[in-house]
């Protein structure tokens, strides 16, 4: 970062320019421009989401995190920034669903993890850890046994959310 100016109008660092005021985030050290609390803007937000979800028991809340994340049908069960991009773990709220192939009411049949990315966060990447429900039919006579819940956000297979697709 360069704050000062020379009278030709040159940009110079803060020690040349006689600047006595510091640039550098209070949390990560990061040089720039400072926001609420003398902190960058990649730590802003970081506290921002962190207060969002965190219920006052460093455990997160799922609504206020699910309407941040924007997704129907998604409940956000957990938020880290892990090696430089934002992981969340989340999950379909679906309780009642047809079955694919006969239309009865299938049952939930446990869970299948799938990494989905998503649009960025501020700066950072965002990854969604999808715990995806596989369903099970309970008609002896139908040719599908188990599948897993499909969403409108997320194509079958897919890598990227339909919203990074479209933005990619």
């Amino acid at each position: 970062m360069l704050p000062g100016r020379r009278e030709d109008g040159t940009p110079i660092c803060r020690d040349c320019a006689g600047i006595t005021r510091s640039y550098f985030c209070d949390r990560c050290g990061f040089e720039g421009r400072l926001h609420t609390g003398r902190l960058c803007a990649r730590c802003t937000l970081t506290g921002k989401v962190a207060a969002a979800l965190d219920d006052g028991t460093g455990q997160h809340r799922s609504a206020p995190a699910s309407r941040l994340l924007g997704l129907d049908g998604f409940e956000v069960l957990a938020a880290e920034v892990a090696g430089g991009e934002w992981q969340l773990t989340v999950q379909t709220t679906a309780t009642v669903v047809g079955c694919i192939g006969c239309d009865v009411r299938a049952e939930a049949h446990g869970r299948r993890t799938a990494r989905v990315r998503d649009l960025p966060a501020g700066s950072r990447p965002m990854v969604l850890v999808w715990r995806k429900r596989i369903w099970r039919c309970r008609e002896p006579a139908c040719g599908v046994r188990t599948w897993t819940g499909r969403v409108a956000a997320i194509h079958l297979r897919a890598v990227l959310t339909e919203r990074a697709r479209a933005g990619a």
